[in-house]
């Protein structure tokens, strides 16, 4: 069995559950207004490059759930200048609404 700190097993079980749980798009939007972000995402989707511009567009206004590893996401992170520890954060807290 492994002997992993109670810090490490509760990083291991948010890692665990941020790829297997994804969160609606009521929660996402949620935690993006409470971040002081959901103003900035028209604008960070609209800089980004084809064809990603174009497939986040269509997550952003279609997509019923948002995935932590969707490609779209992670994009949209870097646009809003978030580090992957952020966006896990910014995720995971998401969870709680």
């Amino acid at each position: 069995m492994s002997k992993k700190t109670p810090e490490e097993l509760a990083a291991a079980i948010k890692r665990y559950e941020m790829k297997r749980k994804p969160l609606s798009m009521r929660q996402t939007r949620l935690a993006l207004l409470d971040a002081g972000l959901l103003s900035g995402v028209e604008d960070a989707i609209a800089n980004m490059a084809e064809p990603e511009k174009s497939k986040a567009q269509i997550e952003w206004e279609y997509a019923s759930t948002v995935k932590r590893h969707d490609p779209w996401l992670i994009s949209l992170g870097t646009e809003l200048g978030l580090s992957e520890e952020q966006i896990d954060e910014l995720f995971y807290n998401a969870y709680q609404l």
